[in-house]
């Protein structure tokens, strides 16, 4: 009996085309960086990426690239499905684009270090389905697979003790 184990990929080989994420990047998964006031400041992001449940395929890695400001690709990094990444930083209008990915992969990231600012996730879509969640499964439906997270200025808060007259 003939048994098909075909696990089908997606993604984008060429990123750029400027800051906005593109149709292609949305085929496997893109993350952008949107800063409130456009500083140039960096920002420290964790992804997992776990490999589908029952998949076949001996790959146990993918590769994604930095795409900076100007539309420009960095070097492609590699990645073990499983492993998270922790030091992944992106500034205000850059993106991280998946190339060739597993579809069904889970994908999770987190912004670890926002500084000065309040980050939080904009908008996004898992298989085609828009919400605001920073977790969910590599499809291939219309609408792609990205998360954009917003930062904003974190407003002053409390007192400061120095000021006081005593």
């Amino acid at each position: 009996a003939f048994e098909n184990n075909y696990d089908k990929k997606d993604g984008n080989d060429n990123p750029g085309g400027g800051t906005d994420i593109t149709e292609d990047d949305k085929k496997g998964f893109a993350l952008k960086k949107t800063v409130e006031d456009a500083s140039n400041d960096d920002f420290k992001f964790k992804l997992t990426v776990k490999k589908p449940v029952g998949s076949n395929s001996a790959d146990t890695t993918f590769t994604y690239k930095i795409v900076n400001k100007e539309g420009t690709a960095g070097e492609a990094k590699t990645v073990t499905y499983g492993t998270p990444v922790e030091d992944i930083i992106l500034k205000h209008n850059e993106r991280l684009v998946f190339d060739k990915v597993l579809l069904g992969s889970e994908v999770t990231v987190e912004e670890t270090d926002s500084g000065k600012y309040t980050g939080q996730v904009s908008s996004s879509s898992f298989n085609g389905t828009a919400g605001t969640t920073n977790t969910g499964f590599i499809g291939d439906q219309a609408g792609g697979n990205f998360v954009e997270f917003l930062n904003n200025k974190q407003t002053a808060t409390g007192l400061l003790v120095d000021n006081l007259p005593f």
